[in-house]
């Protein structure tokens, strides 16, 4: 498999690994025999803070369109809920040239009935 190819050159190559979480540490580990730090992921609390404003049915998802990511298990689950309290899901990536898995994804949804909406490189302002 090339991913997993890619990334055992990868972790091998590097001086230094940082993992986002324990359980990633301990995969890192696992894997590639290689230890790792854990820095846990932030978040720019003066950007996303709260507004006060009112909530909306929605069911956020963000990450790359690879298919390891598994975008298609969040559509798969929304499409779950009853149709008339099933919130709407907005994908946010930064995957520009997958465009073949966000065809996958847009079709699926649609097929599931799920209201899909597939935002690429938007910016913090954008997303608050």
């Amino acid at each position: 498999n090339y991913l997993i190819h890619n990334e055992k050159e990868n972790a091998l190559a590097a001086t230094r690994i940082l993992a986002n979480s324990r359980y990633a540490q301990g995969f890192i580990f696992n894997s590639f025999k290689r230890s790792s730090s854990v820095s846990y992921l932030g978040v720019d609390e003066s950007v996303f803070k709260p507004m006060g404003l009112k909530r909306q049915r929605l069911v956020l998802s963000v990450g790359h369109l690879y298919s390891v990511k598994r975008h298609d298990l969040v559509i798969r689950a929304v499409s779950l809920i009853s149709e008339d309290q099933r919130p709407q899901l907005k994908i946010i990536t930064d995957s520009k040239w997958s465009l073949g898995q966000q065809t996958f994804l847009e079709e699926l949804a649609k097929n599931l009935k799920v209201d899909l909406e597939v935002l690429v490189g938007i910016s913090d302002d954008a997303l608050v």
